[in-house]
């Protein structure tokens, strides 16, 4: 299981990463004094696509930190303000594309504090889908052997019960309980002899002497 989820995660950060390319790629080219104009045509149809990549790695982040379980109520919370979060950027930067879409106009004819909103929110996906799938990894791996421990306990506790309970159910040896009650017997103030004792349960007076025996620690 932890291995399942360490593939996971190492698959989750690097897709992540390569639908940051375009917009990283973008960043540098910015930076050398260009402008979006100066950017050829097919580059914006790879910007677009690694948004389709990023929406597959939305939601395999969402699953994979609905899955994690944690048996602490602190890492609970932590894990649930991650995840709604994450909902929440995805509802606003969604919704705010439809709204534009829906005017026919750009992101950027927004007003100036929804497109900053927006931007920034975009910004801030990525690094925090990334922390959220690294921390329920963390905690994850961290919990998940307690809970794996206490399973096998469990498992052990009820094996030993119904061991028990065979044990309760099976046929008691008749020389065990006829010794139990010789026993019983001697200690009273009249005890038996061995004779009596004999015929009291069939068996001959030698058998009597090796389950008294057998009682004293002498046998």
């Amino acid at each position: 299981m932890t291995e399942s989820r360490r593939t996971q995660m190492k698959w989750l950060l690097a897709l992540t990463a390569v639908s940051l390319m375009p917009i990283y790629i973008l960043i540098g080219w910015q930076s050398s004094g260009h402008g979006p104009a100066t950017v050829a045509n097919w580059f914006w149809l790879a910007e677009a696509s690694a948004w389709g990549l990023r929406a597959i790695v939305e939601a395999w982040a969402l699953i994979y930190l609905f899955q994690t379980t944690t048996t602490q109520s602190r890492v609970s919370r932590v894990l649930a303000i991650f995840e709604g979060l994450l909902i929440g950027l995805i509802a606003l930067t969604v919704g705010l594309v439809i709204i534009a879409n829906g005017n026919n106009k750009p992101i950027s004819a927004l007003m100036p504090l929804l497109f900053w909103i927006w931007s920034f929110s975009v910004a801030a996906f990525a690094p925090l889908m990334m922390g959220s799938v690294g921390y329920a990894y963390r905690v994850h791996a961290t919990t998940q052997p307690i809970v794996d421990t206490t399973q096998k306990d469990i498992t052990k506790l009820y094996s030993r019960l119904d061991e028990m309970q065979q044990r309760l159910e099976m046929p008691r040896n008749p020389v065990v309980i006829r010794r139990e009650a010789i026993k019983e017997a001697l200690q009273g103030n009249n005890p038996p002899t061995h004779k009596v004792l004999a015929e009291l349960y069939g068996v001959s007076v030698g058998t009597i002497g090796n389950d008294i025996r057998s009682i004293n620690g002498t046998h």
